[in-house]
């Protein structure tokens, strides 16, 4: 019969004695305990390098010092930007101003940069470039006024009618046909060319004869409308005084 390996356990079992095995087992345990402790201290070695050692008092002093002129530093850059930003807003309020101003004319062929002027003027717009602004005409400083505008001040001399260039204070060519009234839709026409508040005729006299030497002309009626037509006579001499006949169209301005 094969013998079960268990035996042989058995007689180491009670081949060895029992202190003989606790100690062998004991000694087992010593050096596991040793093997452990080693580990301990080498990793209680690395330990003091990872410790933070703390700021002497003059350490902490100089720190103190460099967070006081972090500080000023700080407020010195808010005071420059602060500073910039006035600038900017101080030198771009003229360009602005007059930028906007100059938007708000349509005539105005460019934007003039009127710091670049040693003395600007008050330009007011002439729509039509009749060298004459109406009145409530818009206003723009500029070093000279350009196309589109004028120097003369409508609270002074007034056009009448801002967009026909034959109509302004001070025309004196008489017309035979009236204008539209700005802002009436052309339900109301003038003859106040000269925007003097009336519409003065260039026909006023009504011809009666010829003068010594057969001088004279005029109206064969008394004076038409604007507009209108009438006979008109002119002393003519041809070996004798004759009267020619014509026709006009009563001018105004």
């Amino acid at each position: 019969m094969k013998k079960s390996p268990f035996w042989l356990l058995g007689f180491l079992l009670a081949g060895c004695g029992g202190d003989d095995f606790q100690v062998a087992v004991s000694e087992d345990a010593a050096l596991e305990d040793t093997a452990t402790l080693d580990t301990q201290v080498d990793t209680g070695d690395t330990r003091p390098d990872t410790t933070t050692t703390a700021d002497t008092p003059a350490e902490v002093s100089d720190t103190l010092a460099d967070a006081a002129d972090g500080s000023a530093d700080s407020a010195d850059s808010k005071s420059d930007v602060a500073t910039d930003v006035a600038d900017v807003s101080t030198d771009s309020a003229p360009d602005v101003a007059t930028d906007s101003a100059i938007d708000s004319v349509t005539t105005i062929d460019a934007p003039l940069d009127v710091l670049a002027c040693e003395a600007p003027v008050t330009c007011y717009v002439d729509k039509d470039e009749d060298g004459y602004p109406a009145t409530g005409a818009k206003s723009f400083f500029a070093c000279e006024c350009p196309k589109g505008s004028t120097i003369k001040n409508p609270s002074v001399v007034v056009d009448c009618n801002d967009e026909d260039s034959r109509v302004h204070p001070g025309a004196t060519a008489f017309q035979t046909t009236a204008y539209c009234v700005p802002g009436t839709g052309c339900a109301t026409k003038s003859f106040d060319y000269d925007c003097n508040g009336t519409e003065d005729k260039q026909y006023t006299v009504k011809f009666s004869s010829c003068s010594l030497g057969c001088v004279g002309e005029g109206l064969a009626v008394e004076p038409p409308a604007c507009g209108a037509t009438a006979g008109y006579t002119t002393c003519r001499f041809a070996v004798l005084c004759n009267k020619d006949s014509s026709t006009v169209t009563q001018g105004c301005r």
